[in-house]
């Protein structure tokens, strides 16, 4: 059959002839469109390719100049996207300083050097008969060696305790360890807060350390700061009851109570300490390296631990500890930014296992444990388990500190996959002490005048031979602190801001710009498409009805050059 070789046959009107005169159609429209959205476009340059006058010399010149701005705006905008993601985030300082009175004294852990006393458990004379004398020792029950293997976890990291050594314990040992401790008579003389005479067991509660038995301060409830369920129940870790009165974690205080805040005074101090160590009831091997007390500070709502940060107060000296704080408080902005860009979580970001607050210590403490666990089977006494079953004994020792020491390095390494990931809490308080020493003078008690008036309920001691005292006050080194504020340096507007400036610097480009650019090429080309499919049909309809059709140049959209785009 002949085809009307540029022509529309109406009795085919879907065969290739047509679907080919279509497209050649459908290309002309696109260069049309093109041609009018270069001639009407607000972008800077454009204009130039298809300007009439202008030599080919011209035009490549203009091609070029909108390449490189193409080119040099896009490495800037890469730049830009690298900011975004890589450090979105920035630490300023706030406008207000904090004044004390809005943040709660931090925890305050007492740690005697004695850890147990000569009275209650004659540590050396148990050694002695292991050494020398050990028909003596045997003859010992199994009950009482396996108490003195125990006690030994506590007076010598570095001793063992004769032929019962134990890889395990359970809770047993930790009831013997405080049967042994000092008790708060043996530990303070006096407690004044905030210019007010308290009893010392209604200021301290006993805390289980790597120390031993210690005394902490100002600390929330156990069941405030552990998960309970999830933690054994045969013994206490923390043996604080007073539950929190309006307070946060994040946000502080509203006006009442507890944990105590301190004086904005710098005479007065906020908490004042007399303590005392009776010598004659001191056993030199079950001691620190001298008599005295280590000082430790932590925030309210972290599980009392020693560590490295301690401060030593000696008998026979009188020290003031300077507190201060740092406050670091995070916009809301931030918490739809992954933690390991903001640096931080938010409460709900990171859920501990043992701990219903989140703070870093607290994260790192779940984690030793979780890791020594792994390692070696069991836990120090200290740290918080499930299972009272699995203390390290004293063969386990030096596998626990082994395990602590590895642990350290894989935080060090940022690409071991085990790593505690233990970031900061979003909004944090971070405390310091400073410690400053001078002698204590013992008749310095019986002289005050405080002590002697009739106002004063608590009686002294009678016999005071072969009692050391010390004494400790705190306060904070100014009234108010600076805080840092954690928030967006770089959110999604500011990089789309940036963006936009770098493309109207290089380009002219602006919003309207990019309106352009959708209408002329989605709502302009669809109609023209439209249109000329409407033509088509209209032809058809009439070639059927006997008019004949010639190759003539068909409607377009650009009626000021049709035949700019032609073939």
């Amino acid at each position: 059959m002949d085809t009307n070789k540029g022509g529309l046959n109406p009795t085919k009107p879907g065969d290739a002839d047509d679907r080919k005169l279509r497209r050649k159609r459908q290309r002309r429209l696109f260069g049309d469109v093109c041609y009018e959205y270069t001639q009407s476009t607000s972008l800077q340059g454009l204009p130039f390719l298809t300007k009439e006058g202008l030599t080919i010399t011209e035009r490549i010149f203009w091609i070029l100049t909108i390449i490189a701005s193409l080119i040099m705006c896009g490495y800037l905008i890469k730049d830009v996207w690298t900011k975004w993601q890589t450090s979105p985030v920035i630490v300023t300082v706030s406008e207000q300083p904090v004044p004390v009175i809005k943040v709660p004294l931090p925890a305050i852990t007492i740690c005697p050097q004695a850890k147990c006393k000569l009275s209650a458990y004659n540590y050396t004379g148990m050694l002695d008969k292991y050494r020398y004398h050990s028909r003596e020792y045997y003859t010992l029950g199994l009950e009482e060696r396996i108490k003195y293997a125990g006690i030994t976890l506590l007076c010598d990291k570095n001793r063992l305790a004769g032929p019962v050594m134990l890889q395990k314990h359970n809770s047993t040992t930790i009831k013997q360890i405080n049967e042994v401790a000092l008790d708060y008579k043996d530990v303070f003389h006096l407690c004044n807060i905030n210019e007010k005479y308290i009893k010392c067991s209604q200021l301290f509660s006993k805390t289980l350390t790597a120390s031993g038995v210690c005394y902490t301060m100002n600390v929330l409830a156990a069941d405030e700061i552990l998960r309970m369920e999830n933690i054994q129940k045969d013994f206490s870790y923390l043996n604080s009851t007073r539950k929190t009165q309006n307070l946060t974690i994040e946000h502080g205080y509203n006006p009442v109570v507890y944990p105590i805040r301190g004086l904005a005074s710098d005479t007065t101090p906020s908490v004042s300490i007399t303590f005392k160590q009776n010598l004659t009831d001191y056993d030199a091997l079950c001691h620190g390296s001298s008599p005295g007390f280590q000082i430790y500070v932590q925030h309210p709502g972290e599980l009392p631990q020693t560590s490295l940060y301690t401060q030593s107060l000696m008998v026979n000296e009188q020290a003031a500890l300077a507190l201060s704080f740092s406050i670091m408080n995070t916009s809301e902005t931030l918490r739809n930014y992954h933690p390991e860009v903001r640096q931080c979580y938010f409460p709900e970001d990171r859920q501990l296992k043992y701990f219903k607050i989140y703070t870093a210590k607290n994260c790192r403490t779940e984690c030793l444990a979780n890791f020594t666990l792994a390692t070696c089977g069991c836990v120090p006494f200290y740290l918080p388990h499930s299972s009272s079953d699995q203390i390290c004994g004293v063969l386990r020792k030096m596998c626990a500190a082994a395990a602590e020491e590895k642990l350290s390095h894989r935080e060090v390494n940022e690409n071991a996959a085990d790593r505690c990931r233990c970031l900061e809490a979003c909004n944090s308080i971070t405390y310091d002490a400073q410690l400053m020493k001078t002698g204590y003078y013992q008749d310095s008690i019986e002289m005050s005048p405080l002590l002697k008036s009739s106002a004063f309920h608590l009686a002294l001691p009678r016999n005071l031979s072969g009692v050391l005292h010390s004494e400790l006050k705190i306060f904070y080194k100014s009234p108010q602190f600076i805080s840092m504020r954690r928030s967006e340096l770089f959110g999604v507007t500011d990089f789309l801001a940036n963006c936009g400036g770098l493309l109207g610097l290089f380009l002219g480009f602006s919003f309207l710009s990019l309106v352009e650019i959708i209408y002329f090429f989605t709502l302009r080309l669809c109609c023209a498409f439209r249109k000329d499919r409407t033509q088509e049909k209209t032809n058809s309809l009439e070639k059927s009805d006997g008019h004949e059709l010639t190759e003539e140049c068909l409607p377009t959209v650009c009626e000021k050059n049709p035949n700019y785009y032609l073939d």
